[in-house]
């Protein structure tokens, strides 16, 4: 495969992008559906990790004199873990509801296109 056939690329080029272009309100259909999905799949992931990591994040900040005159190092890596899971989950639901919200939209565009 050192040397690509040209004459099987541009042939394939040409059975491909009329189908593409054929399909491409289905495919902008299927591209918004996915985007929706994984967006409410990634925004709920992200209330999962809130909802699991707040509480004990609030726990370590309470016991963090105790914590820390124990062992300094394990506090500290327990608040910056915790810390990262906090808002590492806020970034999660952000970007989920932009994703589920831009699919939305998406589809509903091409609704309007459609009636028009």
């Amino acid at each position: 495969m050192s040397d690509p056939n040209w004459n099987t690329l541009a042939s394939i080029a040409v059975t491909v992008i009329p189908a593409v272009i054929k399909f491409r309100t289905e495919i902008s259909r299927a591209i918004d559906l996915v985007a929706e999905f994984v967006g409410l799949i990634v925004m709920m992931f992200g209330v999962f990790i809130y909802a699991t990591a707040l509480p004990q994040l609030q726990r370590v900040q309470g016991d963090l004199a105790r914590l820390s005159a124990d062992s300094p190092t394990t506090a500290a890596q327990q608040m910056q873990t915790l810390y990262t899971l906090h808002t590492g989950s806020i970034a999660m639901m952000v970007l989920g509801g932009f994703l589920a919200i831009s699919g939305l939209l998406g589809r509903m565009r091409a609704g309007l296109k459609r009636s028009r």
